[in-house]
């Protein structure tokens, strides 16, 4: 059970260090800055792509096919970095707190979720995805009331706390995963893709709750 969340936290913690530097990479690159400045839509557009069709081959692709499977990895992460750009360039040194802040809270819920007793989170299955649903109802309906500041609300500090919850609830599902699973079942890989999408979208909401206080 050890070395199987070894290899899930492993692939995690490469994701989240391989998302950070392509946004970096491609903040250096004025080439990359100037293709999103002119063209946003498709240069998110195509990050998305990228990083869903990487997500779907994690998924899909069998665990015995190593170098696919990671070559799916590498798309999804890179895909997730390279639509981290804009926020790399416009939010400047608020960046780093909301890393830092992003750390502490999955740092802090992943160790608390660990010395909980088994299984005592894994009840909230049914209610994060419900309150899911409502976050990201909240993030499409500001596309047409952008000045509401309740769905703002909504989708930042209601989102921190449902990532927060899934953050508790998914580190106990791959620890139950890891105790359980056979070993052809059990996909390290796959495993961290949950605990990496928390993460990120923790990280995003920090990012825009320290621009609107300090802006």
């Amino acid at each position: 059970m050890r070395e199987r969340l070894f290899e899930t936290y492993s692939y995690f913690a490469g994701g989240i260090a391989a998302t950070a530097a392509t946004a970096m990479a491609l903040a250096r690159s004025p080439g990359a800055v100037r293709f999103a400045a002119k063209s946003p839509m498709i240069f998110l557009i195509g990050s998305a792509v990228v990083s869903l069709g990487g997500m779907v081959g994690v998924s899909a692709v069998d665990k015995s096919n190593f170098g696919l499977k990671h070559l799916c990895y590498g798309a999804f992460v890179a895909g997730q970095g390279a639509a981290m750009l804009p926020i790399v360039i416009m939010a400047g040194p608020v960046v780093a707190q909301a890393a830092s802040a992003t750390a502490i809270m999955v740092g802090s819920l992943s160790a608390v979720a660990a010395v909980a007793p088994s299984d005592s989170f894994l009840w909230m299955g049914g209610g994060l995805t419900v309150g899911l649903g409502v976050v990201v109802a909240s993030s499409l309906g500001r596309i047409f009331f952008p000045a509401s500041s309740l769905l703002l609300n909504v989708s930042l500090y209601g989102g921190l706390t449902l990532f927060g919850g899934m953050t508790l609830y998914d580190t106990q599902r791959v620890a139950k995963a890891a105790r359980v699973h056979t070993e052809a079942q059990f996909d390290p890989m796959r495993q961290s893709v949950s605990l990496y999408l928390n993460t990120i979208n923790i990280f995003i909401r920090f990012v825009r709750s320290e621009e609107r206080r300090v802006g």
